[in-house]
């Protein structure tokens, strides 16, 4: 049985290093809770991957040109370690995203970064 993550609710958009921290505090709150269970039942963490969808933890590394905090390299570590203490898992999955983002960042032109980066337009 496939599930799909739906993306109905628009992801907020985090402005600032600080606010970046404070979410992944809350949501490793919500994440510690079902880890082990999760783990042991080999459940997909559907509704955790949505909760960090719209959380806006996925575009903290988007420059602020584009509306994005683009966070510092310390302020990522920190979110990584917070959520991977919560949940190890979890902690894991943004990686392949956020390597992405900064190939965009870096090697994409500039319509390339307009598409992806830009929740203003």
């Amino acid at each position: 049985m496939t599930t799909a993550i739906s993306t109905e609710q628009q992801a907020h958009v985090i402005t600032s290093d600080a606010e970046a921290i404070a979410i992944a505090h809350q949501l490793a709150a919500e994440f510690a809770k079902g880890d082990s269970e999760r783990d042991q039942q080999r459940r997909l963490p559907y509704e955790e991957v949505k909760k960090f969808s719209t959380s806006g933890l996925w575009g903290i590394t988007v420059p602020k040109e584009y509306g994005g905090a683009f966070v510092s390299t310390a302020t990522l570590a920190e979110v990584i370690k917070i959520i991977s203490q919560a949940d190890p898992s979890l902690g894991q999955i943004p990686q392949n995203h956020l390597y992405m983002v900064e190939a965009i960042r870096l090697d994409g032109t500039e319509e390339q970064k307009r598409f992806f980066f830009d929740a203003r337009v």
